[in-house]
């Protein structure tokens, strides 16, 4: 008797508990919930083929766009300092760890443009760029002095900046613009797929 009044006691205290806890979703769990759609629409994008054709700066453009809000997840999510190295045919992203800032690789992988197209990158209306993405390729040691241009901090700040992928002879070209305060703002210009001028604010996860 004495089992049972004890089994119907604890059974009656996780009632009272289950009723007891308030409707809804906790922010973590709504945080996780974010973080999950987000990583999963990087990957869909990522793995997307690129189409080489009139769209290419487009299809380069969202694998980028894609790419640093990756870093930046990655930098808040795990602690560490992120970086990204542009030049004009290429880009990387780097992390500060052990003392030095060390190529990322998987998805943050080095990434080089297709021969057709160029990037230019300006932070604080200062031109920054290297002049090209040799030394790259794969896990590469990162060059002493060569940091990068743009950081992604795991405080959740970052280097406001404005990057364009660029057809040459007057192509198609698109510009990103990125900050704390800026948001995410594209312009896409020139090329048979862009009538005119167009901006657009980017909905990011």
């Amino acid at each position: 008797m004495v089992r049972m009044r004890t089994l119907a006691a604890g059974s009656w205290i996780e009632i009272a508990r289950s009723r007891s806890r308030p409707g809804g979703f906790t922010l973590i769990e709504l945080l996780v919930v974010m973080v999950i759609m987000a990583a999963v629409a990087t990957v869909a994008v990522l793995s997307m083929p690129a189409n080489r054709g009139a769209s290419s700066v487009e299809d380069e453009m969202d694998r980028l766009q894609a790419l640093v809000t990756m870093a930046i997840d990655q930098a808040v999510l795990r602690g560490r300092q992120v970086g990204m190295v542009a030049a004009a045919d290429g880009y990387r992203f780097v992390e500060f760890t052990a003392g030095r800032w060390q190529p990322l690789t998987d998805n943050l992988r080095p990434r080089r443009l297709p021969a057709s197209m160029s990037l230019y990158l300006a932070v604080e209306d200062q031109s920054l760029i290297r002049e090209t993405a040799d030394g790259f390729a794969g896990e590469a040691p990162h060059a002493p002095g060569d940091d990068p241009q743009v950081l992604f901090l795991s405080s959740g700040e970052m280097t406001p900046f404005e990057v364009v992928l660029a057809e040459p002879d007057g192509g198609a070209n698109v510009r990103l613009r990125v900050g704390p305060d800026l948001g995410w703002h594209r312009h896409s210009s020139g090329g048979a797929s862009a009538a005119g001028s167009l901006w657009s604010w980017v909905v990011q996860p």
